[in-house]
């Protein structure tokens, strides 16, 4: 019997705890979970016939965000943090890079609406619609580090594992498809430049979650 008590005990404390939660999350959070491609233009290697090939890298990581709307909602400010991780793409060392980035994105929004709006009417569709379609820009500051198996240990013919880091710059531009109220399906390029002057250019797609507030 006790047991009953204890299991109905823990179902209360988990519906209204989750409840309780959800009621502190802020209204605006959201989660995406990222796709990118990068392509480095300043190192290459020899495809071994004399031909150059640069590096191009393949993979993914995700985001926290949080959007500010202005005013009128119509140009939303967004803080967002992100993680992404690469992996090159046809070599055999294995050569990976990652960010972490801080970024700021401001948010034009736009209405399929065939009425001519006024003022007031267009302050009230910002309210009461939501934008089907938003082109954003954005600047990000952050840490890359790259790494490789690339070091040779002569002696005993073993490859280690090097590593490098420095400070690295985004500007960044895309449109987003609002395919529900709380989904939207994110596509835009960034170039990335590091404190070295090497530069990157990176194609990323995206699902933005919004997080529920209850």
């Amino acid at each position: 019997m006790k047991r009953h008590y204890i299991i109905v005990f823990m179902l209360v404390f988990l519906f209204y705890g989750t409840q309780e939660l959800f009621s502190m999350i802020p209204e605006g959070l959201y989660i995406t979970p990222k796709f990118v491609f990068s392509h480095d233009g300043n190192n290459y290697y020899d495809k071994g016939n004399g031909e150059k090939a640069y590096f191009n890298y393949l993979g993914g990581g995700f985001s926290l965000g949080y959007s500010i709307p202005t005013i009128n909602k119509s140009s939303p400010v967004r803080i967002e943090f992100e993680y992404l991780g690469r992996k090159l793409v046809s070599m055999s060392d294995d050569f990976q890079l990652h960010t972490l980035l801080g970024s700021v994105y401001f948010d034009i929004n736009f209405f399929f609406i065939k009425e001519k709006l006024t003022d007031e009417s267009y302050k009230q569709t910002l309210i009461d619609k939501y934008p089907p379609f938003t082109i954003y820009l954005g600047i990000s500051i952050g840490g890359k580090i790259k790494d490789c198996l690339c070091t040779q240990n002569t002696v005993n013919d073993i490859k280690l594992r090097s590593a490098e880091s420095t400070l690295v710059f985004g500007f960044s531009g895309g449109m987003a498809f609002n395919i529900l109220p709380y989904m939207s399906i994110d596509l835009g390029y960034r170039y990335l430049l590091d404190t070295k002057v090497q530069g990157y250019h990176e194609v990323i797609a995206g699902l933005r979650f919004k997080v529920p507030k209850l």
